[in-house]
């Protein structure tokens, strides 16, 4: 999983405007394997992850564990960060940038 540059630059650029406390970070390469890659070898994409995890233990886990659970308030903020970086994608591209 290869994220390309432009897009990075714009999720960043459109989350930092969102007037949201900073709540983000880069996190280093891994290894692991990702099917969305084959989606980024046809366009150009992004990859980030949405914490949902709160003092509660039980979101503590791992995606995959069968104890995974997630606090549901984090939803609003994933809605909100693809909605803007579309609209944002979209308003760019309208204009040439």
């Amino acid at each position: 999983m290869v994220n390309d540059h432009a897009m990075v630059d714009l999720l960043t650029e459109t989350v930092d405007g969102l007037n949201w406390p900073k709540g983000w970070s880069s996190i280093p390469p891994s290894t692991g394997g990702e099917d969305f890659a084959f989606y980024c070898e046809q366009i150009p994409g992004v990859f980030f992850r949405l914490g949902s995890g709160n003092e509660d233990e039980r979101t503590r886990y791992p995606l995959h564990h069968p104890m995974f659970d997630l606090d549901e308030t984090a939803m609003p903020y994933g809605v909100g960060m693809l909605s803007s970086i579309a609209l944002e994608f979209l308003a760019r591209n309208s204009r040439g940038d």
